[in-house]
């Protein structure tokens, strides 16, 4: 195997690379390779962090747009919720004020047949009590005559 030579740029004559020549510059190369080398490698980490690093930004961001989506659809929810349970109320509110419009007439004229069924039960008393006191008085037997107890006979 041939020895490794190396040509001077100035006289240009061929000078053979022992070990000992070498080593230094083997040593610097191999420095420059390493630098470079670690150079790539944190540039290659860097550029594998990065869409890692803005994958998870993005699913944070995701996350946060659900979570804020959810909290607008809950306070919507119960928006729609309250006016919903508003309007039925108020329906109801309607629907029984009708019946009770319904209602009140019905009482009205049950009042009037109370108060009419009274006045004749009154006039039929009444009467009753007149065909009493015109009445031959029996013996032993008493007509009520303007509210006090005598024997008409």
């Amino acid at each position: 195997m041939r020895e490794p030579v190396i040509t001077c740029p100035n006289c240009h004559s061929e000078i053979k690379l022992t070990e000992s020549l070498a080593a230094p510059l083997i040593k610097a190369a191999r420095k420059r390779y390493d630098e470079r080398f670690a150079e790539k490698d944190a540039a290659a980490k860097k550029a594998e962090a990065d869409p890692i690093r803005k994958a998870r930004e993005l699913d944070d961001a995701r996350q946060e747009i659900l979570r804020t989506v959810e909290k607008q659809l809950q306070s919507s929810l119960l928006a729609v919720g309250e006016t919903a349970k508003r309007e039925a109320q108020e329906r109801l509110k309607l629907r029984v004020r009708e019946k009770e419009e319904q209602i009140a007439p019905m009482r009205r004229r049950i009042a009037l047949r109370r108060n009419a069924e009274q006045g004749s039960q009154q006039l039929q008393g009444e009467v009753q009590e007149l065909e009493l006191e015109r009445q031959p008085c029996e013996r032993g037997s008493l007509s009520w005559h303007l509210g006090s107890a005598k024997c008409q006979g």
